[in-house]
């Protein structure tokens, strides 16, 4: 009973993840949603959001906290700096009264195109810890001796791989089946 709940705690976080990456890239779509602004807030008010047609449950913090560490590197850190960029996102993105043509519209809006510039880097930095993480997993998976644990190995990596991938913009033609497959070799 405890595996299930521990289970549907990481799916829930995986999709409350998904969601935040989704408000980074789309923000556009949640300037006037003040459940999701307010939700960005605090920490806390994002363990309390709820979104049924996402699957996004209701959490305790200290739950998405504790589950955090157990799915990402960077434990709860990760969650958290994602959530800090949404909130930007959303709290930068006012339109200006600024004329356009003027010296000061171009200026604000090359300030804006910097911050976004750099929430951007600072989502790539995250997305760069977990490939390099990956590597190194697949360079120990490359010394295992034994064949079925290795092809297990592999398929779980992929799907988790593609789980990432999945979460970027930049990746949406990964969204289809995946070409990768584990090739079974043949015993000597």
């Amino acid at each position: 009973m405890d595996d299930k709940r521990v289970e549907q705690n990481k799916a829930n976080l995986m999709k409350l993840r998904e969601f935040l990456l989704e408000v980074c890239t789309n923000y556009t779509n949640y300037l006037n949603n003040e459940l999701v602004i307010n939700a960005l807030g605090s920490q806390g008010n994002l363990a309390k959001y709820e979104d049924k047609e996402l699957g996004i449950q209701i959490s305790s913090l200290n739950t998405l906290k504790r589950t955090s560490e157990k799915l990402f590197d960077n434990g709860f850190n990760e969650i958290d700096k994602l959530r800090l960029l949404a909130l930007e996102k959303l709290t930068n993105s006012t339109d200006s009264s600024v004329g356009r043509n003027t010296k000061e519209y171009y200026q604000e809006r090359a300030k804006k195109l910097e911050s976004e510039l750099e929430q951007q880097k600072q989502v790539n930095v995250v997305a760069i810890s977990e490939l390099m993480n990956n590597l190194q997993l697949l360079k120990n998976i490359q010394n295992i001796k034994e064949l079925n644990l290795v092809h297990s190995l592999c398929s779980k990596h992929v799907a988790r791989l593609q789980s990432y991938a999945l979460n970027f913009t930049e990746f949406a033609p990964l969204k289809k089946e995946s070409h990768l497959k584990v090739i079974k070799g043949t015993k000597e």
